[in-house]
């Protein structure tokens, strides 16, 4: 039994869930995604509870929403409504029990601590948004104070680039002190020089790069056009040589260097063309360490260092002018939570404040923390040598790279956890209670190649693969297709309905993707492969698909406008949902009409 029998509404677990629950002090999760990860914690938060006689106001859950720390919270207050005869205080205690983000966590300790934190007593926390707003601004007025010479001469940091790293810098100050700090360290210069070296031998001992050369080095395109295919040629096997010979600016200009117009131009055959295309690509791929830092002339280097110098300088002047009018201001944002967070928890009597308070951590979405929020839960597990530590993340999800996360992260508090206590209990969830077999399967064959396949050497996940309890769909059309698409540039899209080209005054290659996906959806609504969905209603069955049966997810918005041109040019009717601008939503443009129409009638 995961749960004792005084629990209320016990549910019944998998075998990996009730390890998780009754691990008997720490424990580290790995939870992919339909594993049942909120039921888990829910579960563990109840086991405190019941086994180890917690009180929730002894239970410290983070999460990385606030809109899933309120999911988390009803539905424990669903589960201990039943209770609330025999335990009464365990309901009022869960409305005021730390559940909440990291950020709200930071903001409890420094309330409690404004002077250990560093921290106006009564400060307002400024939103994600807002605190962006602020920044920027503030910034601007600073280097307005900013003796302008600062800027000026022929190794001066330029006033635009310096605005623009200090306005990244300011984002994770302390984040962004280490860097530069990292960056101006003679012997960090030293390993970087070195591990470029070994990065360049490794890149052309690979097979690929044999291959590619042998590649280049058999053909002959002098009897083509004008011969400038030909000279590219031969400039890739010069820069090749070079690069071999441990030339570091060969690798800049092998980056810079293309082909495909050189084809084009000269008219070699266009089925000929693709291998050599993507040969280069390949060698740019394999080159994309050594280009990112590696250095052309050493005087380069050398303004270069002298430049991060003047703006590490700039940032300590900056940081400290827009802290103090923080302070006059009495507020604070995310980053500056998280700092005077941690500088509380290295006083003493905040240490000793938490351990009177705090008995168990559960910890949420760990593949999106930051290293100073990991660095802020090890404190609190200095300071409360007590705590149950519960970690829950999958590193295959971290989507919050451009907010500083890092997915290692989840892996060294692992690691610390397992080091610290040898008992820790590692499970991962594999049982999936979101879809059938058929798509299961399909999602195995696809991440195992992905995360252990070829390529595995450069990643530091490996893909565990998972089962699931639903019965595989009743249909057996295929749920699931991988395409990777070749662009030709002389190739554009085609009307599926005539198959006659289609007049576009986009690139070719802006349609591909967007092209694609129009073409597949307009084959399973009125095309050959019409697909067959589940009918809804008494009589259930199976209907031909509509247009309003499909969804299309994409990972960034800048995919939506070539899907929608697509899907447009095919007379498929869309609507967008989501993701774009608020100001170019249908709403707000129909507000500055009407506010256009005020104005002028």
């Amino acid at each position: 039994m995961s749960e004792p029998s005084s629990s209320p509404n016990a549910v019944r677990l998998t075998t990996e869930q009730e390890a998780v629950v009754d691990a008997p002090r720490h424990v580290a999760v790995t939870a992919s995604a339909g594993t049942g990860k909120t039921l888990l914690l829910v579960e563990r938060y109840l086991q405190h509870l019941y086994s180890d006689q917690l009180r929730p106001l002894q239970i410290v859950a983070v999460t990385y929403t606030e809109r899933a720390a309120d999911e988390l919270r009803e539905r424990l207050r669903a589960r201990l409504r039943t209770a609330a005869a025999e335990r009464p205080e365990w309901l009022a205690e869960l409305d005021a029990a730390p559940i909440g983000t990291i950020h709200g966590l930071c903001a409890r300790i420094c309330r409690a601590h404004p002077q250990p934190a560093g921290v106006a007593p009564g400060f307002s926390v400024l939103g994600e948004e807002e605190g962006v707003i602020w920044r920027l601004d503030a910034l601007d007025d600073v280097l307005a104070e900013t003796d302008q010479a600062l800027f000026e001469g022929p190794d001066a940091l330029p006033f635009s680039a310096a605005r623009e790293a200090l306005a990244t810098l300011l984002t994770e100050p302390r984040l962004g002190q280490a860097a530069l700090d990292l960056a101006l360290d003679k012997e960090a210069i030293a390993q970087r020089g070195e591990l470029v070296e070994d990065w360049m031998r490794e890149a052309t001992s690979q097979p690929a790069w044999y291959e590619v050369v042998g590649l280049y080095e058999s053909a002959d395109w002098s009897g083509y056009g004008k011969g400038r295919a030909e000279l590219k040629r031969r400039e890739f096997l010069g820069l090749a040589a070079r690069c071999s010979a441990g030339d570091r600016g060969a690798w800049i200009e092998l980056d810079r260097l293309t082909v495909g117009r050189e084809l084009n131009w000269d008219r070699v055959p266009p089925e000929d063309r693709p291998p050599y295309v993507q040969g280069l690509a390949d060698i740019k791929e394999l080159c994309e360490r050594v280009i990112k830092f590696s250095t052309v002339d050493p005087e380069v280097d050398a303004r270069h260092q002298r430049q991060l110098g003047a703006l590490r300088e700039l940032f300590g002047e900056v940081l400290a002018r827009m802290n103090e009018r923080k302070r006059i201001a009495g507020l604070l944002d995310f980053a500056d939570l998280e700092v005077g967070a941690l500088q509380a928890l290295a006083d003493d009597s905040v240490r000793l404040w938490c351990a009177r308070r705090w008995q168990a951590l559960l910890l949420d979405e760990c593949q999106d923390i930051n290293p100073v929020q990991a660095e802020l839960v090890a404190a609190l597990r200095v300071a409360c040598p007590q705590l149950r530590v519960a970690l829950v993340g999958d590193e295959k999800q971290s989507i919050y790279g451009f907010r500083g996360a890092r997915p290692e992260a989840f892996a060294s508090l692992r690691q610390d956890l397992v080091a610290a206590d040898p008992t820790t209990v590692s499970v991962d969830l594999t049982t999936c209670f979101r879809t059938h077999g058929l798509l299961v399967d399909a999602f195995n064959g696809l991440f195992d190649l992905v995360f252990n396949g070829p390529d595995n050497d450069r990643r530091s996940i490996t893909y565990v693969p998972q089962t699931t309890l639903i019965a595989p769909a009743p249909s057996t059309a295929v749920c699931f297709e991988l395409a990777s698409l070749a662009v030709r540039p002389d190739a554009p899209p085609t009307d599926p309905r005539s198959g006659e080209s289609i007049n576009v005054v986009r690139p070719h290659y802006y349609w591909a993707e967007g092209a694609y996906v129009a073409e597949r959806i307009y084959e399973w609504v009125e095309g050959e492969e019409r697909l067959q969905v589940h009918a809804t209603g008494h009589d259930g069955g199976q209907r031909d698909a509509r247009w309003e049966d499909i969804a299309v997810l994409v990972r960034t918005w800048n995919s939506v406008d070539r899907i929608a041109d697509s899907l447009a040019a095919l007379g498929i009717p869309f609507m967008l949902g989501g993701g774009a601008s608020l100001l170019a939503t249908t709403e707000a443009r129909d507000g500055r009409a009407l506010l256009d129409c005020i104005a002028d009638p």
